[in-house]
């Protein structure tokens, strides 16, 4: 039963949501890395860095595929703390993880029977100590309101990546607003327990001024970067002529009002479809590579404060507005050392909370099924046949292992950082 060696809070319950419906780059940035090397403030949110879908599943198919066992739809795979995980909604979790990494629609179902063997062990370790974590928080006095879950719900969505809606986003996730909101309403209470574990970390300006001299020569040396504003009228891949026409024709007379003198930012909230729409339409600081292509050439050749033609990118029309310009060169510790300090708290604050969780694993209660103990088992095998021991010497039942233990999003786990954090390859400007 050692399915406590993996084991993931939902840092954000809009997870699924975010990572499935971005354009940019995979990087694989998350909040607890160091601080962007080429970025003097952070260009775009964790969950947007972490958007893209993987083009192949190929990796996933290399994967070796535990043993199958055959379970029956409504079969209980794990219970704990008064909750019941069955295969259903156990494979359901499997296609939507899936689905948000951008496995194919026609490979989908023999990437979950290959993969099932392996991830079900996984998920249910997750569902055993989140349900643990649940009990806690509610024995504590902690639950939520459904204001404070739609709260929650619309401001995950503004992180989503410029261009992507949330009706596109929840399609492409395999998902929909009310599962999303209930996994929201399971986590808030948790995330509330992990706020007050938390309260009171703080980090010093020696820890800050350290970090940043160990670093300077590599994670604070950037190169150039913009800042920019736009103005996006979408335009679907499938659109008609009709359709491409009516939203140029709306670009076009947005562009006319800008040269005649209309607030930018106005305009963009008024008109643009981007969630960047909320700030003005401002895309904040980033450097090449970051963006499509074509909007990128439009940006890099604008001058400062100067409005460019009408651009089109595989998203539609966009007016851009150069903002701001700097030049590369290494961050000073002033303009970084407020990211340093968020992610130095992050790292302690992650250290607590990992802290509890393993003594929380000591003492979890549940019950799973003979087959689960079975996939255990095999993949304990396998392991230690790989490592040249002796498969039979496994035993079936293992106590719980200390998990790796990532918090909810406002207690940011921490994990130390082996390299700089590269800054993504493409956004959808």
């Amino acid at each position: 039963m050692d399915f406590l060696k993996t084991f993931a809070v939902p840092a954000a319950a809009m997870a699924l949501f975010v990572a499935g419906c971005g354009e940019k780059a995979n990087n694989g940035a998350t909040a607890a890395e160091e601080p962007a090397a080429q970025a003097d403030e952070p260009a775009a949110t964790a969950a947007e860095e972490s958007a893209a879908p993987a083009e192949e599943p190929a990796a996933m198919a290399e994967e070796p595929a535990a043993p199958a066992v055959a379970f029956d739809a409504d079969e209980a795979v794990v219970t704990a703390y008064g909750k019941t995980l069955t295969y259903a909604e156990a494979m359901a979790t499997i296609r939507r993880a899936m689905q948000s990494q951008g496995v194919p629609e026609a490979q989908l179902d023999a990437a979950i029977a290959q993969m099932q063997g392996i991830a079900l062990p996984q998920i249910a370790s997750e569902f055993v100590m989140f349900a643990a974590l649940q009990d806690v928080a509610a024995k504590a006095g902690y639950s939520c309101t459904d204001e404070e879950v739609e709260a929650e719900f619309d401001e995950a969505a503004t992180h989503l990546p410029p261009g992507v809606t949330i009706e596109q986003a929840l399609e492409r996730s395999g998902t929909t607003a009310e599962e999303i909101k209930k996994q929201i309403r399971d986590s808030l209470p948790i995330k509330k327990f992990f706020d007050k574990l938390v309260d009171g970390t703080d980090v010093s300006d020696d820890d800050v001024a350290k970090f940043y001299e160990e670093r300077k020569d590599d994670t604070f040396t950037k190169p150039e970067q913009i800042r920019a504003s736009h103005i996006l009228v979408t335009v679907a891949s499938d659109a008609s002529e009709e359709d491409k026409a009516a939203a140029k024709a709306k670009i076009e007379g947005l562009l006319a009002q800008i040269k005649e003198g209309a607030d930018f930012a106005e305009l963009a909230k008024a008109n643009s479809d981007c969630p960047s729409k909320e700030r003005g339409g401002d895309l904040d600081w980033f450097g090449r590579h970051q963006m499509v292509k074509p909007f990128e050439d439009a940006a890099f050749a604008l001058a400062d404060g100067e409005v460019s033609e009408i651009v089109e990118t595989p998203f539609g029309f966009h007016i851009i507005k150069k903002t701001g310009n700097r030049e590369a060169g290494v961050t000073p510790l002033e303009e970084v050392a407020g990211e340093i300090r968020d992610f130095l708290l992050n790292r302690k604050k992650g250290e607590l909370v990992e802290e509890y969780t393993k003594s929380l694993q000591k003492k979890v209660e549940f019950t799973q099924s003979d087959k689960i103990e079975k996939l255990f088992a095999a993949q304990e095998n396998e392991a230690d046949a790989e490592a040249g021991a002796d498969p039979e010497s496994v035993p079936d039942v293992v106590e719980p292992a200390a998990a790796e233990t990532p918090a909810p999003e406002s207690a940011e786990p921490a994990a130390e950082p082996a390299e700089p954090v590269a800054e993504p390859a493409a956004e959808s400007a």
